[in-house]
């Protein structure tokens, strides 16, 4: 199949080339996925995709600029402007895109599958979306009632069973009901986590919440070939069930926060960059909003809640996971340098100042 392929959030990373495929997933804040990230793996590694059919959109002339110079179709174009965006998917003749831009904002969803519907009647060709969501849909501080999910389970149903609004939750089911209007295949793909690595190299110190807790983990590595498997098997004709069995969690282990927190602070401090090797308390909650630049609720949602979203359909698209907690661990110093190497553009992806 020659698959034309649209992927938004495309110009992630890219300032720092040589560290897309090895820059730490607990870095950012994975519910989105650097779109050059996504871009790197799927050109270097053994999909089957062309760069001539991937097209990139981005938010500045200088980042279509960037982009082009490594053989990337890149488009300036403006996500919530249906006519333009339509025109586009037309233009192109998109097969599918890769929505990395935001999990929030379902604003920036509805033209993209606006256009896909159109394309659809025009020429009778199936299309394809790929969502990125968020872990904290399936928290338990956001009204998540279930506990513990599986991509095998009916995740769909159990969402719309919850009765607590939570943005993450309804950009995922506002996607879901114009997919099925627009007869658009649909996957959403739950990235997990963050950790906060530059917070605690500002503070001199690592601080934790009063409680312990949980959540899932990937390395960015890892979850850019999760993506490139589901584009792989749908650009080759064996695309896996989307629509209300479309989600997949892609988790590759679980992480103990204060456990995590504590071997962080042991490094850190081994290197000289914070005054202490004990994990305390944080000592006010406005410190900790102020070290993670986002609202009060959003912080107590990524450090102080519990989210386990476990991944079984990994060898349904042919991926598994290289990395795991041990070599988290293991490679603590070297993922604590590409932090300090990419300075202030590991904070290049957009977060929400209040949740709605």
């Amino acid at each position: 199949m020659d698959c034309k392929i649209l992927i938004t959030g495309g110009a992630g990373y890219m300032q720092v080339p040589t560290q897309l495929l090895s820059l730490p997933i607990w870095l950012m804040l994975t519910r989105q996925l650097s779109g050059g990230t996504l871009i790197n793996t799927l050109l270097t590694e053994q999909h089957g995709i062309l760069a001539q059919n991937v097209i990139a959109v981005v938010r500045s002339d200088k980042q279509a600029l960037e982009l082009s110079a490594l053989g990337i179709d890149a488009v300036h174009v403006d996500l919530g402007d249906t006519d333009a965006i339509t025109r586009l998917i037309l233009e192109k003749d998109i097969d599918l895109v890769v929505h990395c831009a935001s999990a929030t904002d379902a604003s920036l969803a509805k033209p993209l599958l606006l256009g896909l519907g159109k394309r659809i009647q025009q020429t009778g060709k199936a299309a394809y979306f790929i969502h990125t969501s968020g872990a904290s849909a399936f928290a338990d501080l956001t009204g998540w009632t279930h506990g513990k999910i599986s991509d095998t389970d009916q995740v769909h149903a159990l969402v719309k069973q919850i009765s607590t609004p939570y943005v993450v939750r309804g950009t995922d089911n506002t996607i879901f009901d114009l997919s099925c209007e627009k007869n658009v295949t649909n996957f959403i793909v739950v990235p997990p986590l963050i950790l906060y690595i530059q917070a605690s190299i500002a503070n001199k110190a690592v601080y934790k919440f009063s409680k312990d807790s949980e959540w899932q983990a990937i390395h960015v590595a890892d979850l850019a070939r999760f993506y490139a498997r589901i584009i792989h098997c749908i650009v080759h004709g064996n695309a896996p069930v989307g629509g209300a069995d479309g989600y997949f969690f892609a988790s590759a282990h679980k992480i103990p926060w204060w456990d995590l927190l504590h071997h962080l602070a042991g490094r850190l401090h081994a290197k000289g960059l914070i005054s202490t090797a004990d994990v305390n308390v944080w000592p006010n909650e406005n410190l900790a909003v102020e070290s993670f630049g986002m609202s009060l609720e959003f912080v107590k949602i990524g450090w102080n809640s519990n989210s386990i979203t476990l991944c079984q359909k990994g060898e349904l698209i042919g991926w598994k996971p290289s990395w795991n907690y041990a070599m988290l661990l293991e490679h603590m110093d070297d993922e604590i340098e590409k932090v300090q190497e990419a300075g202030s553009s590991a904070k290049m992806l957009t977060l929400p100042t209040k949740l709605r």
